[in-house]
């Protein structure tokens, strides 16, 4: 590759991954926009709710204390006179008042349950970890989107800066051809095929600047922002860590893609649950505690052969301590239905495994396709330009030793912009296909 297509090749890569703004980082955009993008914030919030389920299941090992206390208040009448022979169809009614009190304090604990509770919290620790890699998926995806949608934009100007060009290029070429018709050098089909050109890079300009207003339109939209402003060179450095080679990539992706990582986890928290099923029907083995204070307060009114004037009372007080086991003897089937279920689960997530590594390995290798292609279309372009680059030095010699004529020049001068427009859409295409495979490999 000459010297001069190096140096196109850097002006290129520079117009498109370099910023003519104020520099800013590009972690600042992420932190702004994940703080307002709602995938991320719905995953972030059942991640949460998931670390509180696993919290839950924990609290299962830790004693349970109960504690009451009881106040009940009676009045109703009170019949006497049977045992004093007094007449039985006409028995003495007093009022009576009762009031009860009573504390109670029991404690409870687990002793063993035979593996079913070391399950279910296994379980729902591979579950949490797989939502909080799904609030890093949520994360890595903002990531992506922001810097397709910046390098996008970036490239979208650039390519309306070169269509621009052209047009001034061919503007400039209708004014020769329309003097030379005058002077009677060319005739009037010359100048329309110049009018037609004009108003085809007209129409260039129009396209490329409705392209252009759509990607920033969706910068704004990624990240929340009007008006954005990176750090030079920062998508440049990103692509500079591309691994070297489709092997590395496909390895690398194996262990660090973030659906490849959470796919495993959901496996693992489905045979976790399947222990915790399996071991559903198993005794357990508990110990508990309780004691328990009360007070009857009773009072009796209007009878003269009341002691203490009616007044009495009486206590009592309760101590427990014992050790249940409990054993499942039969419940319907419906553990046999729950066991099913169960293995159906880890069938289904390690088809949903297989199916993500698979998918995930043949879009890398479909990217890695497209960026070979593009890099071996831009060493095209390269060599194209180069030669264009000579027929336009050659054009310009030619015009001021007189052999010439500027239209030519001119024309060969937009043919040229021609190509760089093509290799800046190239380049583009290129840094795109680098920027998806580093996004699958979790490198953004």
């Amino acid at each position: 590759m000459s010297f001069s297509c190096l140096r196109l090749l850097a002006f290129c890569l520079g117009l498109v991954l370099s910023n003519s703004l104020s520099a800013q980082p590009l972690e600042v955009l992420y932190s702004r926009a994940l703080e307002r993008n709602e995938p991320y914030l719905t995953a972030l919030t059942r991640a949460k709710s998931s670390l509180s389920a696993l919290r839950q299941t924990a609290s299962q090992a830790w004693p349970t204390v109960g504690l009451g206390f009881d106040v009940s208040v009676g009045a109703f009448p009170q019949i006497i006179g049977f045992d004093e022979g007094e007449d039985a169809e006409n028995p003495e009614r007093l009022p009576f008042l009762n009031q009860s009190n009573s504390f109670s304090l029991s404690i409870a604990q687990q002793i063993f349950q035979f593996g079913r509770l070391d399950a279910e919290l296994e379980r729902d620790d591979w579950q949490n970890r797989a939502a909080w890699l799904s609030v890093a998926q949520a994360q890595s995806q903002v990531h992506r989107d922001i810097a397709l949608a910046y390098l996008n934009a970036r490239s979208t100007n650039v390519l309306l800066q070169i269509r621009q060009v052209q047009l001034d290029l061919l503007a400039s070429r209708l004014n020769t051809v329309q003097r030379r018709v005058d002077e009677g050098f060319l005739d009037r089909n010359d100048l329309l095929a110049s009018f037609s050109e004009l108003r085809s890079g007209q129409i260039a300009v129009v396209e490329q600047r409705r392209v252009a207003d759509i990607a920033r339109a969706d910068l704004a939209r990624v990240t929340f922002r009007a008006e954005v402003q990176v750090e030079e060179a920062a998508l440049a450095n990103l692509v500079g860590r591309l691994p070297s080679n489709l092997d590395q990539s496909l390895l690398f992706a194996q262990s660090n893609n973030i659906d490849i990582l959470i796919a495993e986890t959901l496996v693992r928290a489905a045979r976790a649950g399947e222990w915790a099923v399996a071991r559903s029907g198993l005794p357990s083995l508990s110990w508990n505690a309780s004691h328990s204070r009360g007070l009857n307060y009773n009072r009796q009114f209007d009878d003269p052969f009341a002691e203490n004037n009616g007044i009495s009372t009486n206590g009592s007080r309760d101590t427990s301590l014992g050790i249940s086991l409990s054993v499942p003897l039969f419940a319907g089937g419906r553990e046999l239905e729950r066991r099913n279920l169960a293995r159906d689960e880890v069938q289904l997530a390690m088809r949903q495994l297989n199916a993500t590594r698979d998918g995930i390995l043949a879009e890398i290798r479909r990217l890695w396709a497209v960026k070979e292609a593009e890099e071996a279309a831009l060493a095209q372009w390269f060599q194209l330009v180069g030669l264009e680059q000579e027929r336009v030095n050659n054009a310009e010699r030619l015009l001021e030793e007189g052999f010439t004529n500027l239209e030519d020049t001119i024309q060969a001068r937009a043919r040229l912009q021609e190509l760089q427009f093509q290799v800046a859409q190239t380049s583009t295409n290129l840094a795109n296909a680098k920027l998806e495979i580093l996004h699958i490999l979790g490198m953004l």
